[in-house]
């Protein structure tokens, strides 16, 4: 029986040429902000996040917004914030709260509005890392929110675009497989799963076996990792 997917957050995202190793130069539609820039961020919130907080050089040149408006944007993004609709890093937990940020800030901007989701064996290993990160982080993240909730994956006009390994940092942060080439040569070589046409993994069928070998610490990795689909939300 196939697995059902739940909602782990919404972004709203520009895609970048990758700057090194395996597919450099292609763009890759994940919603690590490692790769890509994220037109909602720890800028985008009037508190203290790592050492961004009032940093307007932490808001990418690309995006060509004046001071007045980063306020105007802070605002929105602290009162989402308080009311768990947006996290820390960018993500939201609902598509109107995408819908409302984009349409109000970003409406003619290139962007791409990207859902991830994972499938229920995966939500409870990702729950013990959400109970680590909450141990040594008293807010909560935006999968706490989301993932907690258990929201089936919605019925948005959409496109699968395939599936994505993370490692996820604390308050809600992550990377993607892109972030180190050598997961993804050891992974599709290793469990047999082929990329595909946007760079990222077709079908994972074996995924919890998967991630029980990424997340052996002495296989190496950072023992955080979970699986998602990533999906494209035409709206």
């Amino acid at each position: 029986m196939a697995s059902e997917f739940y909602l782990a957050a919404y972004y709203l995202t520009k895609l970048t040429p990758k700057s090194f190793g395996l597919y450099q130069g292609k763009k890759i539609p994940t919603a690590s902000r490692c790769h890509n820039e994220s037109y909602c961020d720890s800028w985008s919130l009037s508190i203290p996040v790592g050492t961004s907080w009032n940093d307007l050089s932490q808001v990418p040149e690309a995006f060509k917004i004046d001071s007045r408006k980063i306020q105007e944007i802070r605002k929105w993004g602290t009162d989402m914030f308080t009311q768990n609709r947006v996290g820390m890093y960018g993500g939201f937990a609902d598509i109107e709260a995408l819908q409302s940020y984009r349409s109000r800030f970003f409406a003619d901007a290139d962007s791409m509005a990207i859902g991830i989701y994972a499938s229920s064996p995966v939500i409870s290993i990702w729950q013990d890392i959400l109970e680590d990160d909450e141990k040594l982080n008293s807010d909560k993240t935006i999968f706490s929110t989301t993932l907690r909730a258990e929201i089936p994956e919605d019925i948005l006009p959409s496109k699968t675009l395939g599936f994505d390994l993370i490692e996820v940092h604390l308050q809600g942060d992550f990377c993607s497989m892109h972030c180190t080439d050598e997961v993804i040569e050891d992974i599709t070589e290793r469990f047999d799963l082929k990329m595909n046409q946007h760079h990222l993994i077709e079908s994972i069928p074996n995924e919890i076996e998967v991630l029980e070998y990424l997340n052996k610490p002495e296989e190496g990795f950072w023992p955080t990792w979970v699986s998602v689909k990533v999906k494209e939300l035409l709206i």
